[in-house]
């Protein structure tokens, strides 16, 4: 499709048209596949579709062409997509779908209907790239994360209206300036109810994406969305991802279907607790580095005053209000000294932070024990608290075992 579109980059151009000219196989191929695009001649800008004014094209696919235009009558920039003759029935499976559908990150539909003997859909105008070009820029693995779980909860968003899209990749992904994933092209949608088994009459979708039931000609189910889901993450995350993530991949990719996650939402709530999880890890770590010159300075001044025979306590020329405070204070001091708490944290904190920041299960464990020793000492209560909070319900479910 998009050597049909004149979207590949030139090196890789030439090379398939290389390959294809020694290749009779590959050039019926070529030849059938420019069929499916049609022979329907682009419309130029500033001409008239209905009331419908072309402003430029965006793209030319398999179902039809897509171009940038302005609906005089409300005002606004649409993208218009005009069908090929032979696609009647996808484009109006495409309509049905969107309109039982409202989410954020799906694409809206505006309004269907003929046109000169050529049915046409009219959608929310979607300013962005999408994510196959997007992620040739290098992202974070948080970022890609971040972009397909909103991806992810427009799947979730369909399954729970009974559509299966059918023909997830990255290329049906809009990313918009705003930074949202909006997923579009319904166009191999179907109605799904569960519990359903059906075979399909005819394989329909992406090979590269489609799970194995489909190829073997299965109709598309949720299991099978959330299979090409995973299929073009695992392909969007570069080397350095954390383990977590390839698990959570492959268990999407899983041969049979009852082996994947229950649900696109659980996939995706999943994603999202790894990620907040992250997020706890580093303030915790933090917190830990924050309390290190804490117990350098009371192991410090202990030290200090036992070399120097130097007396700890209020200086006797203080009023009674101040001696009573300095000896609180002083007697505050002594129960962190001796209670081993102010020396050991030296270097309990670190290790503490270490083991948070590499996601270790010790670290947790270790950290809520430190954590609850702040907290008896009345020293650090806030953060103490903090980590008790959120450590707690990480103690199991997502550090490591090392």
């Amino acid at each position: 499709a998009e050597l049909m579109q004149g979207l590949l980059p030139e090196d890789r151009r030439a090379e398939i048209e290389r390959h294809v000219h020694g290749c009779s196989r590959c050039g019926s191929l070529i030849v059938g596949v420019v069929r499916t695009f049609g022979d329907d001649e682009d419309l130029p800008p500033g001409s008239k579709f209905g009331r419908y004014e072309i402003l430029d094209r965006i793209g030319r696919g398999g179902m039809g062409t897509v171009y940038a235009a302005r609906d005089p009558l409300l005002d606004r920039r649409v993208a218009l997509k005009i069908l090929h003759h032979s696609v009647t029935e996808r484009i109006l499976r495409e309509a049905r779908a969107l309109a039982r559908l409202s989410h954020p990150s799906v694409v809206s539909i505006y309004d269907v209907g003929e046109e000169a003997g050529r049915l046409f859909l009219t959608m929310e105008m979607i300013a962005g790239s999408t994510l196959r070009a997007w992620l040739r820029t290098p992202r974070p693995w948080r970022d890609v994360l971040a972009v397909f779980a909103q991806a992810g909860d427009a799947l979730a968003a369909a399954h729970a209206a009974g559509v299966v899209h059918g023909d997830f990749k990255p290329d049906n992904v809009i990313v918009g300036e705003d930074g949202r994933a909006y997923v579009m092209d319904f166009g191999l949608a179907r109605l799904w109810t569960p519990g359903a088994s059906e075979r399909s009459p005819q394989i329909a979708g992406t090979p590269a994406y489609m799970a194995p039931e489909q190829l073997e000609g299965h109709a598309a189910t949720p299991a099978s969305d959330q299979f090409a889901f995973c299929k073009a993450l695992r392909e969007a995350l570069a080397p350095g991802a954390p383990s977590w993530v390839a698990a959570t991949v492959l268990r999407g990719l899983a041969t049979a279907p009852s082996a994947r996650w229950p649900s696109m939402q659980a996939l995706v709530a999943d994603v999202r607790r790894r990620l907040e999880a992250n997020v706890h890890y580093a303030i915790n770590a933090l917190l830990q580095i924050v309390m290190i010159p804490f117990h350098v300075g009371v192991t410090g001044l202990f030290l200090w005053a036992f070399v120097s025979k130097s007396e700890l306590g209020p200086h006797p020329h203080y009023a009674m209000t101040t001696e009573v405070l300095g000896t609180i204070v002083v007697g505050w001091l002594v129960v962190l000294f001796f209670s081993g708490f102010a020396p050991a944290g030296i270097v309990w904190a670190p290790l503490n932070a270490y083991g948070l920041l590499r996601r270790r299960r010790w670290a947790v464990t270790s950290s809520l024990v430190y954590s609850a020793f702040a907290t008896l000492t009345c020293f650090g209560t806030p953060g103490a608290v903090y980590a008790l909070a959120t450590l707690w319900p990480l103690r199991k479910k997502t550090a490591t075992s090392r």
